[in-house]
Parts: C-alpha cells; sequence; structure tokens
C-alpha cells in the first residue's frame, strides 16, 4: 500500500508541473522517492526481524534478542522518519491544489492542516520526554 501511495505524485507530476514546477518535483521526491525508500527500509527491517527471530528460536543468546531489539527500534524509527517525509511531501502537493484550485480549497486547507499536525505529531514523538524507548537489554 505504501509504494502504490508514494507513485500519487509521481501521476500528479505532469498536472501539477504546469502550475508550479518546483512544488510538483517536491512532492514527487518527498512523497515518491523518499517514501518509496522508508517503506522499503520498514519492510527489509521487519523481513531481518523474523530471520533474527527464527535464530534466537534455535540458539537462545541474548545477542541476538538485544539485535532483535535494534530491528524493533531501526522499525520505529524509520516509521518516524517515514512521517515526517510524507507530512513535507503532502505539505507541497496540498498547497499546490489550494493555489491552483484543482480541488476545492476547504479540501486542500483541510490536507494543509492534516499535514502539519502529522508532522508536529512525528516530530513530538522524536524529541518529546514522553518518547518510549525499545528496551535493548542483554543478560
Amino acid at each position: 500500500m505504501g509504494l502504490s501511495l508514494a507513485m500519487v505524485p509521481v501521476l500528479l507530476y505532469p498536472i501539477l508541473r504546469k502550475h508550479n514546477e518546483v512544488l510538483a518535483f517536491g512532492g514527487v521526491l518527498f512523497r515518491g522517492v523518499l517514501e518509496a525508500i522508508c517503506e522499503t527500509l520498514l519492510a527489509i527491517s521487519m523481513f531481518l526481524l523474523l530471520t533474527v527471530s527464527e535464530i534466537y528460536g534455535k540458539t537462545g543468546t541474548a545477542d541476538v534478542q538485544t539485535l532483535g531489539s535494534m530491528l524493533v527500534a531501526s522499525g520505529e524509527w524509520i516509521q518516524m522518519i517515514g512521517g515526517i517525509v510524507f507530512s513535507i511531501g503532502t505539505l507541497m502537493i496540498t498547497a499546490q491544489f489550494f493555489q491552483t484550485r484543482l480541488i476545492p480549497r476547504w479540501l486542500s486547507a483541510w490536507g494543509l492542516i492534516g499535514a502539519v499536525l502529522y508532522f508536529a505529531a512525528k516530530i513530538v514523538s522524536m524529541f518529546g520526554p514522553l518518547h518510549i524507548a525499545p528496551l535493548i537489554e542483554s543478560e
């Protein structure tokens, strides 16, 4: 699903570049390229976690458990970074929609508000004191 969502700005690029080529390219870069990279890295971390869990099932060592905890943490960080990338790209696309009136202004304004709130939530989650870091223990 993430990769198909990342291709939306690629398909919109021919339409949006007529109005503002910089914002259209930024939308493709953030929502198309960088979001696809984040989704791919997230999938790779999940597959690596599966492999590490199989190794842990056979050996049961603490080093493998630590590696698994690190993979879980990396997946959480990738999701947070992906949310920031998504928000920036969405801001670019919805700003263009707002300027060009390709969709109703109230709808694009709603998208701008949502993108700003989502961006703020990810930043607070990353740097806030309530960020719950996964426990990485060694026995």
